[in-house]
């Protein structure tokens, strides 16, 4: 959740201006809070699809580290996904926030 909250920050950071820029020709805050979390999110799928397969591919070296499930559970996997898809969704709220609070003016600006 740091890492997802950290690279997102980082690209918020770099993209305010852009932010101020589209915010300036009438963007609403909410759909730029919808694609620095769609961003967000982006990277978040991106782990848990290669999480499972790695996971489904290394069920012998899993299972030895499984108590009381099968390393192919699906109430597991699908538990598990869904706790790290809301976490990530937690963790881009607030670079998020931080991207809708662009000063228009601002970044007119600088460009």
């Amino acid at each position: 959740m740091a890492g997802v909250t950290g690279v997102i920050a980082t690209s918020v950071s770099h993209r305010m201006a852009e932010f101020g820029v589209r915010m300036a020709l009438g963007t609403s805050r909410d759909r730029l809070l919808g694609q620095v979390i769609v961003q967000g999110l982006t990277l978040v799928v991106s782990g848990l699809a290669i999480g499972t397969l790695a996971s489904v591919l290394l069920t012998r070296v899993l299972s030895a580290y499984l108590f009381e499930t099968t390393s192919r559970d699906p109430v597991t996997l699908v538990s598990v996904a869904a706790l790290f898809l809301i976490a990530g969704v937690l963790a881009c709220l607030g670079p998020a926030w931080r991207a809708t609070t662009a000063n228009p003016l601002v970044a007119l600006r600088t460009e």
